[in-house]
């Protein structure tokens, strides 16, 4: 079944908790409490699949990290075969970014491969 996975790590100047949540339903709740805590976060969106209910679960969440602090990447840019594919998800996330309230102008948006 899915899985939370948390790690921690610590630098000189900072500590960072590290939490990956999957787009399960089942674990929503628990996301929820989680992100409330955040000051930053990386979103991941999955290239072939574009932005999916849970993406836009998971930025509702969000909306107490402000545009500066957030940053989505989508991954596994070099599976999308279409030309124009990767522009038409990144139209698709700085739509959703809007929608739940950010400037979606604003916030960085980054690609990945496998």
């Amino acid at each position: 079944g899915p899985r939370v996975v948390e790690g921690l790590v610590v630098s000189a100047r900072r500590r960072y908790t590290l939490v990956d949540v999957p787009g399960d339903r089942s674990l929503l709740r628990w996301a929820s409490r989680a992100v409330s805590q955040c000051r930053a976060a990386i979103l991941v969106v999955h290239a072939e699949r574009s932005v999916e209910a849970q993406t836009r679960e998971h930025l509702m969440h969000l909306r107490g990290v402000p545009e500066s602090r957030l940053v989505v990447f989508v991954n596994a840019c070099d599976a999308a075969a279409e030309p124009g594919w990767l522009d038409a998800v990144e139209a698709e996330v700085r739509e959703s970014l809007w929608m739940c309230g950010y400037n979606g102008d604003e916030v960085a948006i980054g690609e990945a491969r496998r």
